[in-house]
C-alpha cells in the first residue's frame, strides 16, 4: 500500500509501539476552550477530547472564572502565547472577554468576569457600585469634566453604553456610547450568530439574518476601556421578513455556475465570523468567498454545518493534513472526517483526530 509523505510519521508511529506524545512533544501555540456559562454558574472544558492539555476551572466570589489549562507531559506553551491564540465556544464568551492571562511554561491561568445573569441570559444591573457613589460625591467636578470634548468622544464615560435598538425593518443596530471602540454580539435564540467589532454606534446586521426566528444583540465599550454588556430588545421575523433583510444586504456575492456547490451557504458560527458567503473554483482549486469578501488562510471554516481547510493561499484541501500537532482527513469535497475509518484505513475520532492507537480497517 502506498502512502503520501506525510504519513510517514504515523506509520513509524504505529511500528515503534511509540505514542503521539513521545514523539511529537512540542510547543503548543494555541488552545481551544467550551466555556458555559448557565447564567447562576459557569464552567470550562476543553473543546476536544483530544486536545494535549487537560482543563480545570472554578468561579470566585467575586465572578471570576478561574482557568487552569496544564499541557500534556513533555509539551509546554509558547513563550509568546496571548490571548488571541485562545478560542472560546459556547456563545457566551470569547478572547476579548479574558482579564489577564498568565503563561508557565506548562501551564495556562486564565481569568474570565462572569457577572451574574438574569434568566434570559442579560447582565444583571448592580446598585451602589463605587462609580455610582463617586459619581453622587463629585456630579459638579464630573458636569464640568464631561464637557470636555474631543472631536465625537468624550474624554469621560467612555466605558458606558445605552439605548440599544435591534431594527426590525433593517436589521441595523444602534446604541448611544462615547466609546472608541465596541465588542458585538448578534443571537438567534440562545444561539452565537456571529462577533463583531465596531468603531462607530452602529453595526448593520442585515446580511447574518438569514432565517425566520427570535434575534437580539448585546453590545460593551472595548477601548479604551471595557464597560458591561447591555441587550437590545428582540425581534421575531417570520421567513418573509428575513429573506427581505438578506436580499437588500449589501455585499452579496454570487455563487459559482458549478452545480454541486453553487449554492449561497449559511452557518451559525464560524472561525472567521462570517455567516454567509459563496463556493467559487478557479485554476487553483475551491476556495470560499465569505460575505464581506474575505477568505480563510491557513486555518478552518466551518460551512453548511461541515469543517473545512484552507491553505496559506486560501485553497480547499483534501486528503491528510497535519495541524496544531494533530493529524486530520479531508474527504474528496473538503469536509473533514470525523468518527469514521479514512480510505485508507486509518481512524479519526469525533474531533477529526487520527488515532494511532486503532490501526487496520474493521471485519
Amino acid at each position: 500500500m502506498k502512502h503520501k509523505p506525510y504519513m510517514i510519521l504515523p506509520l513509524l508511529i504505529l511500528s515503534l509501539g511509540l505514542t503521539p506524545t513521545s514523539v511529537l512533544a512540542s510547543t503548543l501555540k494555541k488552545c481551544s476552550l467550551y466555556v458555559l456559562d448557565s447564567g447562576s454558574s459557569a464552567t470550562a472544558s476543553k473543546y476536544s477530547a483530544a486536545s494535549r492539555y487537560s482543563v480545570t476551572s472554578s468561579v470566585s466570589d467575586d465572578d471570576i472564572l478561574n482557568i487552569k489549562v496544564t499541557a500534556s507531559s513533555g509539551d509546554s506553551w509558547s513563550s509568546d502565547f496571548k490571548k488571541s491564540d485562545i478560542t472560546i465556544y459556547g456563545g457566551a464568551y470569547s478572547w476579548s472577554d479574558i482579564t489577564d492571562l498568565t503563561t508557565g511554561s506548562r501551564t495556562l491561568t486564565i481569568r474570565i468576569d462572569v457577572k451574574d445573569k438574569d434568566k434570559n441570559g442579560r447582565t444583571k444591573k448592580t446598585s451602589g457600585s463605587s462609580s455610582d457613589h463617586d459619581s453622587d460625591k463629585n456630579s459638579d467636578q464630573d458636569s464640568d469634566t464631561k464637557s470636555h470634548s474631543s472631536g465625537k468622544h468624550s474624554y469621560n464615560d467612555t466605558s458606558t453604553v445605552s439605548d440599544a435598538v435591534l431594527s426590525k425593518s433593517t436589521g441595523k443596530a444602534s446604541w448611544e456610547g462615547n466609546a472608541v471602540k465596541y465588542d458585538l454580539r448578534l443571537y438567534k435564540g440562545s444561539s452565537l450568530v456571529t462577533s463583531q467589532i465596531s468603531k462607530k454606534e452602529s453595526y448593520d446586521f442585515s446580511k447574518y439574518i438569514d432565517a425566520a426566528g427570535t434575534y437580539r444583540f448585546r453590545v460593551r465599550a472595548a477601548s479604551p476601556e471595557k464597560g458591561d454588556w447591555i441587550y437590545s430588545d428582540d425581534i421575531t421575523l417570520t421567513a418573509t421578513q428575513a429573506a427581505k433583510l438578506r436580499a437588500n444586504a449589501e455585499g452579496r456575492v454570487t455563487s459559482s455556475n458549478d452545480a454541486s456547490k453553487s449554492t449561497s451557504i449559511s452557518t451559525s458560527v464560524s472561525p472567521t465570523g462570517s455567516s454567509q458567503g459563496a463556493w467559487l473554483k478557479d485554476s487553483q482549486g475551491w476556495w470560499y468567498c465569505n460575505a464581506d469578501r474575505s477568505y480563510t488562510v491557513n486555518n478552518w471554516q466551518y460551512i453548511g454545518e461541515k469543517w473545512y481547510f484552507f491553505d496559506e493561499h486560501g485553497y480547499m484541501k483534501t486528503g491528510w493534513i497535519f495541524w496544531n500537532q494533530q493529524y486530520y482527513y479531508l474527504n474528496a469535497d473538503g469536509a473533514m472526517l470525523a468518527g469514521a475509518w479514512t480510505p485508507d484505513h486509518y481512524y479519526v475520532d469525533q474531533s477529526g483526530v487520527w488515532v494511532p492507537a486503532m490501526a487496520g480497517y474493521p471485519g
